[in-house]
């Protein structure tokens, strides 16, 4: 039998973009049995680029408005309405390549309790253009998984296929969470046992460069706080499990990661990591070089990375490429 899958979208003020989504779902070579977009309240055109891209096509587009409340609450909606054995999440600005789906159903057809997942690539939006980064070294399901995340490597959202009794289970999306939810999500099914099987083949598209500002790069209070509350239930299932010992040093060094992140945009804030990543770490030396370590050992790291950031900026201006005169100014010149 034909594993039967459901893609679920949340759609926020993403009209330039949504209908490309939908596209790379209907060229699927295995095509899901609905297609569940969940507009959060758009302000723009999104609502008609849906129903534009719902023409014509055997496959059943299906359109939930509601009011913004976030992501995570739109996929949860999507999730309760899914009727197919198997969930796909895709973001409204991404896309998947045309066997993503056959590829990881097909191993779906062996064992029904695992989460599929594969290789992302960035597809940024530069002068107009998107171009599509080489595939980089991302995580790939060898070796110890929780480890890997805490280093900073990850899955995009859209690299997963999973049944959708693993979701129920896990309780669905936290709706609390302004940034990291896939993190979050990833994280308890793996802290829960539950197996994530690599399929090579299966990429997807991770644009990038066509907004201002991502979820995963903003720098606000309400951020950073979902992502410490992120790392705390990380620890707090550690702990449960009895392995907190093992994870001390790449927990602490993560919270550290985030102070220095956030060191420029939040000074107030940013010395709660570092407090967190002094009493989780083992021996409390700062995960950086020699030069780095003592610069802020003397003026601390919120001013350390003031100061950095002050001589990238201006090491970036000193040079920048001038801007190339027109022909006819030059000529004028001349």
């Amino acid at each position: 039998m034909k594993t039967l899958v459901s893609v679920v979208i949340p759609c926020y003020n993403a009209e330039p973009w949504v209908g490309k989504a939908i596209q790379s779902c209907l060229d699927q070579t295995h095509q899901p049995m609905e297609i569940i977009v969940v507009d959060d309240g758009s302000t723009d055109q999104s609502k008609q680029s849906v129903l534009t891209a719902a023409r014509n096509t055997h496959v059943s587009v299906r359109l939930i408005e509601c009011s913004h409340k976030g992501a995570s609450a739109a996929r949860n909606q999507g999730l309760a309405a899914a009727t197919g054995e198997y969930v796909q999440f895709l973001d409204a600005d991404d896309l998947m390549s045309p066997r993503k789906i056959e590829l990881q159903a097909g191993m779906a057809d062996l064992r029904h309790d695992l989460v599929l997942c594969g290789p992302w690539i960035w597809l940024r939006q530069s002068n107009g253009h998107l171009e599509a980064e080489p595939q980089g070294e991302h995580m790939n399901c060898a070796g110890d998984l929780v480890q890997q995340w805490l280093e900073g490597n990850f899955f995009a959202v859209h690299c997963l296929l999973w049944p959708r009794k693993i979701l129920l289970e896990l309780g669905g999306w936290d709706e609390t969470l302004s940034a990291c939810q896939d993190g979050d999500l990833f994280m308890r099914a793996v802290l829960k046992g539950v197996e994530i099987r690599f399929v090579p083949e299966s990429l997807v598209y991770y644009r990038t460069g066509h907004t201002r500002v991502s979820l995963s790069t903003r720098r606000d209070v309400v951020s950073l706080k979902s992502r410490i509350r992120v790392l705390d239930k990380i620890q707090a299932a550690l702990e449960s499990r009895g392995d907190l010992q093992e994870y001390r040093s790449v927990l602490a060094q993560r919270h550290y990661a985030l102070a220095r992140a956030y060191a420029v945009a939040l000074p107030e804030e940013a010395p709660e990591c570092l407090r967190r990543f002094e009493q989780l770490s083992p021996d409390g030396r700062l995960p950086v070089g020699l030069p780095d370590y003592l610069a802020t050992k003397l003026l601390g790291l919120v001013r350390k990375e003031q100061l950095s950031h002050k001589c990238k900026a201006l090491l970036r201006e000193t040079i920048a490429p001038k801007p190339v005169q027109r022909e006819q100014d030059m000529t004028r010149q001349l």
